[in-house]
């Protein structure tokens, strides 16, 4: 009898280890206003993709009732007792479903994540997502366009709010699929907030926040994590690898099980959590699947056996 076995393995990037800065605002907020030119007049287009990827943390019980203004969308959740978070409308951009993709049962209880917003045009949805920065605990919403807003974006107001600490903004001109993992180490093309120390744009577009009242603190530090999920992920043959010393480069990945009692050795089927058929891949039998530090996150593993 053949059975499909599916383990889920946790990579987290080494960047995590690293630390850095975070912003938090204690007073008024800072911010930044999308200017009357190129590309912020036609940026709302039907036609453009975009997405939005962030770390946030020491959020307390639950994200702000208004957390980060992402400019066309902010993060936000109606109540701290509320188990349900959101990237609701804002400026009368796009004209979404219930006025938001939202994420019930998140996200209390975590104090660091990876947040995902995409504006995807080809298939007339919003999303949101929301990794653990350690790995795992995925979750995702969606919502579909009901009518595309104006083509210019000038006026919008992009800017952090109080109630959390930001490590990082960064805003892309594309989408990719749900579930790919979050990279620690970016730069968004329309704009990138590092906030190590500062307000500036790294992007190019001179989007650098100015005013209010902030703060700088640590951003949170882990040890380099490779787990198999299970114990019987590890029994059954498939295993994380970690290649290479801290800080140098270095390369992880799964290696694929070998058989005893079979003349070829089974292939494994991995994706990344909550993908889709999209970038689901086959390995042969005792291949190693690398990873790269870009590429850290949460992947899912498949093996069938007799």
């Amino acid at each position: 009898m053949r059975q499909k076995a599916i383990y889920p393995l946790v990579f987290l990037s080494l960047h995590a280890a690293f630390g850095g800065q975070s912003i938090r605002v204690t007073g008024a907020s800072a911010s930044v206003t999308l200017p009357n030119k190129a590309p912020w007049t036609s940026i709302g287009a039907s036609r453009q993709p975009m997405r939005w990827e962030l770390r946030i943390h020491d959020f307390g019980q639950q994200w702000p009732n208004i957390g980060f203004n992402l400019g066309p969308v902010t993060l936000y959740n109606q109540s701290p007792s509320n188990n349900w978070v959101a990237a609701a409308n804002n400026f009368n951009s796009d004209t979404i479903e219930s006025n938001s993709p939202g994420i019930n049962g998140c996200c209390q209880g975590r104090t660091d994540m990876l947040v995902r917003v995409q504006r995807d045009v080809v298939n007339r949805q919003w999303t949101i997502e929301a990794f653990d920065t350690t790995g795992g605990n995925y979750q995702y919403g969606s919502e579909p366009i009901l009518a595309f807003g104006p083509s210019s974006w000038a006026g919008f107001v992009i800017q952090p709010n109080p109630g959390e600490s930001v490590a990082f903004v960064r805003w892309f001109s594309s989408v990719v699929p749900l579930g790919t993992p979050i990279p620690m180490t970016a730069t968004g093309d329309l704009g990138d907030w590092e906030f190590d120390g500062n307000l500036n744009d790294s992007s190019g577009h001179g989007l650098t926040m100015s005013g209010g009242t902030v703060s700088y603190v640590p951003t949170p530090t882990y040890p380099p994590v490779c787990s198999a999920g299970s114990r019987r992920a590890s029994r059954r043959g498939i295993q994380p690898h970690w290649m290479g010393r801290d800080p140098g480069p270095w390369t992880g990945g799964l290696r694929s099980p070998g058989c005893r009692s079979c003349r070829r050795p089974p292939p494994m089927t991995w994706a990344t959590c909550g993908g889709n058929r999209q970038d689901r891949q086959r390995l042969p039998g005792r291949k190693l699947l690398r990873l790269s530090r870009r590429s850290a996150g949460c992947y899912r593993a498949a093996t069938r056996s007799s």
